[in-house]
């Protein structure tokens, strides 16, 4: 898929990142999020979620969202991206993604990643969906090398669970605060990336291991970097 810049919604970009945080707050109430398509809009505000799906993004809606506790490495190929110098097609860097203490009471969950250079939190985790399908939305606190300022960005995964892993598996984030760190990609600005092979398989690992060939693994971006 081409990357579809999206220099046409910047001038809405910052009123919608600015007022992110705020809007997310009301939706952490326990037993508030149901997992509508509505609430999801509010949570990462209308025009963000249209920007996410304009760049090929699957959002899945839903208050029975399946049991996707557990690690999952992702071999992420970038699909779209509204950062300058991206190519779609592109490897980044392989990642871990950790989901625990889901709670379908009131649709939350526990959420962390780590890539070789890069590693992030979930500050607020959110997860909708029904039978075998989800989408987790979060927010997430990364940061990128050593010595650099910790990031504020946003994250949607979604998916169909199976026994393997997560089918279908894509992986958007993008950028609320970079706190000016020129290490990582713009404010405003955002990738989309897909597996592989389509499944990001259950790991034991807790990183992720050291699969490459000597040298490629320093010619891959991490998901957040430059």
């Amino acid at each position: 898929m081409k990357s579809q810049p999206i220099s046409a919604a910047y001038p809405i970009l910052a009123l919608v990142f600015g007022i992110l945080f705020s809007s997310c707050q009301k939706d952490e109430e326990p037993n508030q999020f149901t997992g509508s398509q509505e609430e999801i809009e509010e949570f990462l505000t209308p025009e963000l979620t249209e920007i996410m799906t304009d760049l090929g993004l699957e959002i899945n809606t839903g208050n029975t969202p399946p049991n996707i506790e557990g690690n999952y490495l992702a071999e992420a190929v970038l699909m779209s991206s509204s950062v300058a110098g991206d190519v779609p097609g592109k490897r980044f860097l392989d990642a871990v993604m950790k989901f625990e203490n889901q709670n379908n009471k009131d649709l939350s969950v526990t959420f962390s990643y780590a890539q070789t250079i890069e590693s992030g939190t979930g500050i607020g985790a959110l997860i909708a969906g029904s039978q075998d399908s989800f989408s987790a939305i979060l927010k997430v606190e990364g940061t990128h090398g050593t010595g650099s300022a910790t990031a504020q960005l946003v994250m949607v995964i979604s998916g169909k669970m199976t026994s393997e892993g997560i089918r279908d598996f894509q992986w958007a984030l993008f950028m609320l605060d970079n706190k000016g760190d020129s290490q990582y990609i713009a404010n405003n600005t955002g990738r989309v990336f897909k597996e592989l092979d389509n499944i990001a398989e259950k790991t034991t690992l807790s990183i992720p291991s050291g699969r490459l060939a000597p040298g490629l693994e320093s010619s891959r971006k991490s998901a957040i970097g430059r």
